[in-house]
């Protein structure tokens, strides 16, 4: 009986020490996650403040467009012409660097939202343990 118990006891304590460094190896993997996720966040934030500089630039571009179209009234036609051209040409440039950070921002999104599930899971393999 004395022999049983003492291997109880040692395969007790062998099983407790494996569970803990499965603890530890979870909680690590998590920790990583968190931090993966918060960089994430980050990025997200500072790409969605270039979006915001982009899209105020695009408006601007679309009012000097709005108004050099109401000029094309008053001034010479080749003149005019010109100067639309050249505001649509910045119009689309702007159209396209706000549609590039659009696509930034949904890949920060979508990123974050990988993360998010895999903290997920980590904080439920850390709960079965």
């Amino acid at each position: 009986l004395a022999e049983e118990l003492r291997l109880l006891r040692e395969s007790t304590g062998q099983t407790v020490s494996r569970l803990e460094k499965q603890i530890l190896m979870v909680d690590g993997e998590r920790k990583q996650a968190n931090s993966e996720a918060n960089e994430s966040v980050a990025l997200l934030e500072s790409a969605r403040g270039e979006l915001d500089k982009v899209t105020k630039a695009h408006q601007h571009a679309q009012r000097q467009l709005e108004l050099a179209q109401a000029t094309v009234r008053s001034q010479n036609e080749t003149e005019s012409v010109k100067r639309i051209q050249s505001l649509h040409a910045r119009l689309k440039e702007s159209e396209k660097a706000r549609l590039e950070l659009a696509a930034e921002v949904q890949t920060g999104r979508d990123f974050t939202t990988k993360l998010q599930k895999e903290l997920h899971k980590s904080r439920q393999s850390e709960t079965e343990l």
